[in-house]
């Protein structure tokens, strides 16, 4: 099997065989879109596939071919971007009813975290049909439950306080250390579902609460790399939330979906989430306005929208600073002033605003709490990408080493990632470059010890 250097099947190979291509032909498609002499053809493609880094004017005619925006090539590098051209339209799961939502919990508890090629596998026009499902189809209304033991309201309770220390341990640990407990819960609330005798109220806090469960599991898979498992519990997620009646849930939900867009470098598809998301939210939870409005300034970057993004922005600002006390689920307790979240100082790095930047990832860096630990590498890492692309190299040296020390103990693909893209970065002809480069070798060592 064509490979890479782990033994993983490599993306263009996959693709090819997926649609009958042969190298030769894959070439073809190249030189058509570029103008590039492929007189090498075969070679060059088979060389693709073992490691080998393609030039842009390259990748961006293959991804004209595989209906891929170039936007996407550029934020998320060779060969990752390929994983965009396997999305596939989802499985048909049938309407949107309470007993459709119990098959496909079935289902996902049974094959959630697997995740062998690690793509995506539902596509922008895929994510559209789905979230119009959840927002046009209303919710049927719950009935009483099952033969077998009764499940009570004190049940309900633990199961919901499980899933607070969830989301609480996985700002601290990262998502690989949470995703098979979650997967563990929510594998106990399925079966509570199937077998167990319980009142409809209780019934619908069961879906909710699998909804929840289903969610988080999601993100810890996102977190993690598994982004075809994110997009399946997510899927599951808003199934179970549909049928619990649990909007604000499924607007949760929608919203983690277009974050992952965000972090393809899909814009579009992110902003066609959070739209779909934002018209079925309760104007009261100014704060969840607030968090929707906060990450729709990250797509509007990606696009190159300065106006919408700059718009945005004051507007969640303004919703956050008119929050009132109770109005929002418990859920979103981590979302701070909006326009000091790592994700804005993202966008105005996107638009070369990097004083901006800087100023505003400063600002949320000391509004962090200690045991935000992966946040805090976030932060740094974006402050240190300002700083490089701003020519101060010994402060990004500074902040790459303070984000390596952020990451120890954090099980986290995206921290990860987000380090060694830092590290390209830096200029492999200065000193400082090599030795916080052992610096990060050393760490993950240490790390992997411990683990």
């Amino acid at each position: 099997m064509t490979g890479t250097a782990n033994g993983t099947q490599h993306p263009l190979t996959y693709i090819r065989g997926e649609r009958g291509w042969s190298l030769r032909e894959v070439a073809e498609l190249v030189q058509r879109g570029s103008g590039l002499n492929m007189a090498t053809w075969r070679q060059k493609v088979y060389r693709w596939e073992r490691g080998v880094v393609p030039e842009m004017t390259a990748q961006y005619a293959l991804a004209d071919a595989l209906g891929v925006d170039q936007t996407a090539v550029d934020a998320i590098g060779w060969p990752g971007w390929l994983h965009l051209a396997t999305a596939t339209t989802p499985a048909d799961d049938g309407e949107w009813t309470i007993e459709n939502a119990r098959k496909v919990l079935a289902a996902l508890v049974e094959s959630g975290s697997t995740d062998r090629r690690g793509f995506l596998i539902y596509g922008g026009s895929a994510l559209s049909s789905i979230a119009a499902g959840w927002a046009d189809t209303p919710p049927e209304p719950i009935a009483d439950g099952l033969d077998g033991g009764r499940v009570g309201t004190n049940a309900i309770a633990g199961l919901q306080l499980r899933v607070a220390e969830l989301w609480r341990l996985d700002d601290t640990l990262g998502g690989g250390s949470c995703l098979q407990a979650a997967a563990a819960d929510l594998r106990m609330v399925d079966a509570l579902l199937r077998q167990a005798r319980h009142t409809g109220p209780v019934g619908r806090e069961l879906l909710s609460t699998a909804a929840s469960l289903a969610r988080f599991a999601g993100w810890a898979a996102f977190d993690c790399g598994h982004l075809a498992a994110a997009q399946r519990y997510w899927h599951g997620a808003l199934r179970a939330a549909h049928a619990a009646h649990d909007t604000v849930q499924g607007i949760y939900i929608l919203s983690n979906l277009a974050l992952q867009a965000i972090y393809a470098g899909d814009g579009r598809t992110a902003v066609d989430l959070l739209e779909a998301a934002r018209a079925q939210l309760d104007p009261a939870h100014r704060i969840v306005a607030a968090m929707l409005d906060a990450w729709q300034v990250r797509a509007h970057a990606i696009l190159g929208e300065q106006r919408q993004a700059s718009q945005l922005l004051n507007r969640a600002d303004d919703l956050w600073a008119n929050r009132r006390d109770g109005d929002d689920p418990d859920w979103v307790y981590w979302m701070p002033q909006p326009s000091l979240t790592a994700e804005a100082g993202t966008a105005m790095i996107n638009l070369r605003q990097l004083s901006h930047a800087d100023e505003l990832l400063h600002a949320g860096l000391a509004t962090l709490s200690p045991a935000a630990t992966r946040d805090r590498n976030l932060y740094l890492v974006r402050i240190a990408e300002t700083s490089l692309s701003a020519g101060r190299l010994d402060e990004a040296m500074a902040s790459a080493r303070a984000a390596i020390d952020a990451a120890a103990g954090v099980d986290s693909s995206r921290v990860t990632q987000r380090l060694t893209g830092l590290l390209d970065q830096l200029p492999a002809d200065e000193p400082g470059t090599a030795e916080v480069r052992e610096y990060w070798r050393a760490a993950r060592q240490v790390t992997a010890l411990v683990r």
